[in-house]
């Protein structure tokens, strides 16, 4: 027979609970959060990356910053940045490109799309 000391730490024995995972508090997820949002954080390599901002208008010959107003370019800047993850910001970016056709094909090259995207903005 087992003696009653025994049977006590054999019952005593409880399961634990398993802490929750805070994956906020740790460098990988404000670096994470930092460059999804546009914020200024420190990078893997401890280097302080700026906070994002609207660059300077394109030089191409399609003029794409002049069909823009200044404050349609800050408010799609902001929505872009506003999104929680960066899922949100890829699914938002893919409903802007469309697939065409290519117009005209020229048989000289080896290497040749058969698609090409193209990015529509949202006025």
């Amino acid at each position: 027979m087992a003696s009653s000391s025994d049977e006590g730490a054999v019952l005593s024995v409880v399961k634990k609970r398993k802490r929750g995972f805070r994956s906020v508090e740790y460098k990988r997820g404000h670096v994470k959060r930092g460059r999804v949002k546009g914020l200024e954080h420190i990078n893997y390599a401890s280097k302080v990356v700026a906070k994002k901002k609207i660059g300077n208008d394109c030089k191409c010959k399609l003029k794409c910053f002049g069909r823009l107003l200044e404050g349609d370019r800050e408010e799609i800047f902001t929505n872009f940045y506003a999104k929680e993850t960066k899922d949100e910001q890829d699914s938002y970016l893919q409903a802007l490109v469309e697939v065409v056709q290519v117009k005209r094909r020229r048989p000289q090259e080896m290497n040749q799309r058969s698609h090409v995207r193209v990015i529509s903005s949202i006025m």
